[in-house]
């Protein structure tokens, strides 16, 4: 597999690098799916915005199920979201993961300092490591 580049993003931070595929047994990611907690309403980690700690938790419950971290494809996020009965109707997948969100109660963008998802140049998504490190802070 070639290196991954950093890139610099829109507001001039390093793009983390994303965790690609299986975390072979001895690899410096010691944390697994199977060793988040994952909390009733379906929320994980301490991200400061509920709406974000429930689009974690869906997304350790995901991996969780595949019982490895790698890349993804939103409509695979979607289809389990539904299977599961963990999608709202108007709920957004990946809220506040991928470094911004909106706040409706001020009408006002905020930038959340990390990335804890990036979307790759085939169109899937991947966590970073950040992602799995705050997720495991619940």
């Amino acid at each position: 597999m070639e290196p991954i580049v950093k890139k610099r993003h829109f507001l001039n931070t390093d793009i983390p690098e994303p965790v690609l595929e299986r975390v072979a047994p001895g690899s410096k990611l010691r944390i697994r799916p199977r060793d988040i907690t994952v909390r009733p309403r379906c929320s994980a980690g301490r991200f400061g915005k509920c709406e974000t700690e429930i689009a974690a938790g869906r997304l350790v419950l995901f991996f969780k199920q595949r019982g490895y971290w790698s890349a993804f494809t939103t409509a695979e996020l979607r289809a389990f979201s539904v299977e599961k009965g963990l999608l709202g109707e108007k709920e957004d997948l990946l809220f506040g993961l991928t470094g911004f969100w909106l706040d409706d109660g001020v009408l006002s963008f905020r930038y959340v300092g990390d990335t804890y998802i990036v979307l790759l140049p085939d169109g899937t998504c991947a966590i970073t490591e950040k992602f799995i490190e705050q997720c495991a802070k619940a």
